[in-house]
C-alpha cells in the first residue's frame, strides 16, 4: 500500500484563489507552464534549468476529476498547512511518489542517484504534475 503523502507547496506569495490553465510550452528554453487566477493575474513557472541533460525528468497532467485519488491527501495537506480544509489550494509537492516510482522503473537515472521532487499544479480543470531536480522559477504578472 502506498504512503503517498502531498505536502503544501507556497511558490507563489500570498496566492489565495483558484488557477486556470492558459498555456504549457516545451522547448529549447525548458518546460513552462502559464495559469491564471479568478483576477486575470499570470503566473508563468519555467522549468529552464538544463541538469543532468533535461529540464524535467517528466511531465503529466489529467483532468482535475480523474483524480479522485488525490482528494483525501489534499485535505491532509491544507489541515496540516493551515489548520482547516477550507482552504482553496492549487500547489502541492508528493512525498512516496507514485509518479516517481513509475518513472525508476524506466531505464536511465532514477531517484536513488538523483534528488528528485513531485510537483503537482491542480486547476480547475486539469492535475499537471512534474518530476524535477529543482523548483520553477516563478513570475508574477499582475493584471491592470
Amino acid at each position: 500500500m502506498s504512503e503517498r503523502k502531498l505536502e503544501v507547496w507556497e511558490p507563489i506569495e500570498n496566492f489565495n484563489g483558484s488557477l486556470h490553465f492558459k498555456e504549457m510550452m516545451y522547448g529549447e528554453e525548458g518546460l513552462k507552464f502559464i495559469f491564471n487566477d479568478n483576477l486575470q493575474n499570470e503566473f508563468h513557472f519555467t522549468y529552464g534549468d538544463f541538469r543532468d541533460g533535461m529540464f524535467v525528468w517528466a511531465v503529466r497532467f489529467t483532468e482535475e476529476f480523474k483524480r479522485g485519488d488525490l482528494v483525501e491527501i489534499a485535505s491532509e495537506a491544507r489541515k496540516t498547512a493551515f489548520g482547516a480544509d477550507n482552504k482553496e489550494w492549487c500547489f502541492y509537492k508528493m512525498t512516496d511518489s507514485d509518479f516517481i516510482n513509475w518513472h525508476d522503473q524506466l531505464s536511465g537515472p532514477s531517484s536513488e542517484a538523483f534528488s528528485v521532487e513531485h510537483h503537482l499544479f491542480v486547476t480547475t480543470q486539469d492535475t499537471f504534475e512534474v518530476i524535477s531536480e529543482y523548483e520553477p522559477k516563478v513570475t508574477v504578472k499582475k493584471s491592470l
